[in-house]
C-alpha cells in the first residue's frame, strides 16, 4: 500500500512539473516572440545568406542556392534553442516579467529603438575606435622615437 502510494504521488508531482516546466517554455517562446529576438534571429539568418552570396568560396553556388536554403530553415526548432538558454538563467516568475516588460509601452518603445541606438553605438564606436588608433599610433611613434635617441646617444 505504501508503495503504490509513493508511485501514485511521483507521478502526480512528475505530471506537475512537466506542467510547470511546459507553461515556461510557452511564456520563453512568447517573451522571445514579444521581445523581437525571434524576429532577430531570422532577420539575422537573412543577412547571413545574403553574406554567403558575396563569399568567394561561394562564387559557383548556382543562381537562387541560397535563397533555397534559407527556405529549409526551421525557424521554429532555431528558436526553441533559445529556450534552455532562458530556461537556464530566469526563473518562471522572471519571464513572465519581462514578457509583461515588453508588452509594455516603454518595453515596446526599446524594442522600436534598438536598431536605432545600435547602428548609432555602431557609428560612435567606429569613430571612437579611428581615434583610439590615431592616439596609439601616434604614441607608438613617439615611444619609437625616443628609443631611436637612446640608441644614438649609446652608440656615441
Amino acid at each position: 500500500m505504501k508503495a503504490i502510494t509513493f508511485i501514485i504521488l511521483l507521478l502526480v508531482s512528475l505530471t506537475s512539473f512537466a506542467q510547470t516546466d511546459s507553461a515556461k517554455v510557452k511564456d520563453i517562446k512568447k517573451l522571445l516572440e514579444v521581445s523581437g529576438t525571434a524576429k532577430a534571429v531570422k532577420t539575422m539568418m537573412t543577412q547571413y545568406m545574403s553574406m554567403m552570396k558575396t563569399n568567394p568560396a561561394y562564387k559557383d553556388a548556382p543562381e537562387g542556392f541560397f535563397d533555397k536554403v534559407l527556405t529549409t530553415i526551421d525557424f521554429d526548432e532555431l528558436i526553441m534553442l533559445y529556450v534552455p538558454i532562458y530556461d537556464k538563467h530566469f526563473t518562471h516568475s522572471e519571464i513572465k516579467e519581462l514578457i509583461a516588460y515588453h508588452e509594455s509601452p516603454i518595453g515596446k518603445k526599446v524594442i522600436e529603438k534598438q536598431p536605432l541606438i545600435m547602428a548609432d553605438s555602431m557609428q560612435m564606436g567606429k569613430a571612437f575606435g579611428e581615434k583610439l588608433g590615431m592616439k596609439v599610433y601616434q604614441q607608438m611613434l613617439e615611444e619609437k622615437g625616443e628609443a631611436e635617441e637612446t640608441e644614438e646617444e649609446e652608440n656615441k
